[in-house]
């Protein structure tokens, strides 16, 4: 039994323990606002022979909390496998019951959630998760079921295997949404969910946000869909990143009947834990082929699909030695297949789990480098390889090598969660590198790229987007078996694909403020989101494990979260900032009232003043008050001035920061 924990605070908290087995335990946080029961962070991975990551059957309570309750983070080098099996996780009004970073196999099974703004969160390009039989229910308002950020969900079968699915998932409101996605993949094939959104006063949408990858034909049959509990076609606006055309997803034939399974099968996890996995037939051990395949090239098109659902059953379970063989077997076989996105991530995991002193690590840097240099026309693979690249690094302890990487993956992706990403990463391989002794690495100020300028002076030229090219700054640290002119073509081919992608970021925000400026309401809270990314995507070296996690808690609680607040009054009173900083008020543009909040990581006195276009100041929220180290909510209404773009501009101490935003009557 835990309860009283202190605010901000998870009842159990580890850091690269490899070995736990939390099970039937209650966590019983009534008492206590803003507190969660597990936190476990990776950094540094040993490679043991068995990892057993085990939180099963335990039952959670609280009241009203913004840090997540359950949350698992990789970082660096780091992989693990996760196993979640009957757990109950009830809240009043919390934000997120479970959050994964990088987490590379992770089954969530059997579980219930209520009253969460978000029921599961994936995240992170090295992410994947099976989930099978739960029950997510909200009754907030535009809460989420599963958002699944440069990761990649199963809520389907893989083959004849069951390996997730049969989830009910019902939210509320009309801004809610069973599933959201950000660069994220999702399969549904006979899934046997049901997505069930309530209260809907315009037209319900199912699912939302933007695919992992280009795809003309999305196979998810056998679900259920309703409104208010009643059947319904299937409504989605999720789009595609490259022409942001709609995703064709295949949803007949619908079904609400449960699945009958006709067997199972059980793995043996380690540590006395077992997985059971239900089976389409009594018997049989390979992966099957997909009825629902499509069939303009049958041979091959069930090729892929078998060895694809062969390499997810091996990951699950944990038959790393198989799984390695059929990643590869896959990428050499199907390169071209945007599955080969998720299989390189299964494979970078199986190999970490393989690998004795860099024997499977460094023929697979090596491969992932020739994958460079092979597909230069592949721009999202190479991001995606290049990415796993840097984590390959680390884990060789080429660490300034991997921070190098990683800076340039943060650079180039200014709008997006792969730049946040690469930051957790960056910082926490800055943190190995410091142990080292080695040193290196990058400057400790903020990275010049995002848009937000900070001389103190009142800019009028401010444009919500920075569209100038930024230097990609390589090093030519390849295997030796690549001669000059290969190494040349390798960077060639990662500069191409790294500036691709900050100019398809640039491009989507300038649309969406356009979007925005027409008084689409949709567009600006995804631009809000932008903006707030934006903010976040820096580039930061913490001095210990506590500063990288302050940091991170920021950027969670900036990017994901968007705090009700008392006008005037502390944000969250638990958050203690590392840095002065003045945020993009939401919402932008606004009519009537928006909200500006800032961050002191002292007490100073503080004036907050609004102007309009030529500098007038039109505005005074704060005059050179006091105010005591926390992040601040301020409401300013704007009932009496025009229409046009406007000023915000803190002071606090010697800090000096001005924003832009948008009045729109």
């Amino acid at each position: 039994m835990f309860s009283d924990i202190a605010a901000f605070r998870h009842a159990v908290s580890m850091s690269d323990c490899f070995d736990y087995n939390i099970n039937n335990n209650n966590f019983s946080l009534y008492n206590t606002i803003k507190a969660g029961s597990v936190s476990a962070e990776y950094y540094f991975q040993t490679r043991p022979t068995e990892i057993l990551a085990f939180y099963n059957n335990n039952t959670v309570t609280l009241n009203t909390s913004t840090i997540e309750t359950f949350r698992c983070y990789s970082y660096g080098s780091a992989n693990i496998p996760l196993m979640m099996d009957g757990n109950t996780f009830n809240a009043q009004s919390a934000h997120t019951a479970i959050s994964l970073f990088n987490i590379g196999e992770a089954v969530i099974k059997n579980s219930s959630i209520s009253n969460y703004y978000t029921g599961i969160r994936i995240f992170g390009p090295a992410s994947y998760a099976d989930i099978f039989q739960n029950n997510i229910t909200s009754s907030l308002t535009n809460s989420k079921g599963i958002i699944v950020t440069e990761g990649s969900a199963n809520l389907g079968s893989s083959g004849i295997y069951y390996t997730g699915g049969e989830n009910e998932i019902t939210i509320n409101g009309d801004e809610a949404y069973n599933i959201e996605l950000d660069y994220g993949f999702i399969n549904l094939r006979s899934g046997y969910n049901t997505f069930n959104i309530l209260n809907v006063n315009v037209a319900g949408i199912h699912f939302t946000g933007i695919f992992q990858y280009e795809t003309e034909y999305e196979s998810a049959p056998e679900n259920c869909f309703q409104f208010e509990y009643d059947p319904t076609n299937p409504s989605h606006n999720v789009i595609n990143p490259d022409s942001y055309e709609p995703v064709n997803f295949e949803f007949d034939p619908l079904t609400c009947s449960p699945k009958d399974y006709q067997g199972f099968k059980v793995f043996s996890l380690g540590g006395g834990e077992v997985d059971t996995v239900y089976t389409s037939s009594s018997g049989g051990t390979g992966g099957g082929l997909n009825q629902f395949s499509i069939i303009n090239d049958q041979l091959s098109i069930n090729e892929a699909d078998e060895l694809y659902n062969e390499i997810n059953i091996e990951m699950r379970k944990r038959n790393y030695e198989d799984a390695y063989d059929k990643c590869n077997d896959f990428l050499d076989l199907y390169i071209g297949d945007e599955r080969s996105l998720n299989v390189l991530s299964k494979f970078y995991m199986s190999s970490l789990m393989l690998d004795s002193a860099g024997s499977i690590m460094n023929p697979l840097k090596t491969y992932f480098e020739n994958l460079i240099f092979n597909q230069g026309s592949n721009e999202k693979l190479i991001r995606k390889t290049f990415y796993l690249l840097q984590k390959c690094k680390a884990s060789l302890g080429m660490y300034s090598d991997a921070m190098n990487g990683f800076q340039q993956i943060i650079n180039q992706n200014p709008y997006s969660f792969l730049g946040l990403a690469a930051k957790w990463d960056y910082m926490a391989v800055h943190l190995l590198d410091s142990l080292s002794g080695m040193g290196g690495g990058f400057s400790n100020s903020p990275s010049p790229f995002g848009h937000y300028r900070e001389d103190g002076n009142l800019n009028l030229e401010f444009n919500f987007y920075d569209d100038k090219p930024r230097e990609i700054n390589l090093r030519s640290d390849y295997d030796k078996k690549f001669d000059v002119a290969q190494r040349e073509q390798i960077n060639n081919n990662i500069r191409r694909s790294l500036t691709g992608s900050r100019e398809e970021q640039i491009e989507a925000v300038k649309e969406l403020v356009k979007k925005v400026e027409q008084g689409d309401r949709r567009s600006a809270i995804e631009l809000d989101k932008r903006n707030r990314l934006n903010e976040s995507v820096t580039t930061r070296k913490p001095k210990d494990m506590m500063e990288h996690r302050n940091i991170i808690r920021e950027d969670i609680d900036k990017v994901f979260i968007m705090s009700e607040s008392l006008s005037g009054t502390k944000e969250n009173l638990d958050i203690i900032p590392t840095s002065f900083q003045l945020h993009q008020n939401f919402p932008n543009p606004f009519n009537p009232s928006t909200k500006i909040s800032f961050d002191l990581p002292k007490d100073t006195r503080v004036t907050l003043k609004i102007f309009d276009i030529t500098g007038r100041e039109i505005a005074v929220l704060l005059n050179n008050e006091v105010r005591t180290t926390g992040r601040y909510s301020m409401d300013f209404t704007a009932r009496s001035i025009s229409s046009g773009v406007y000023f915000y501009r803190l002071e606090a101490g010697d800090f000096v920061q001005t924003k832009r935003m948008v009045m729109i009557k």
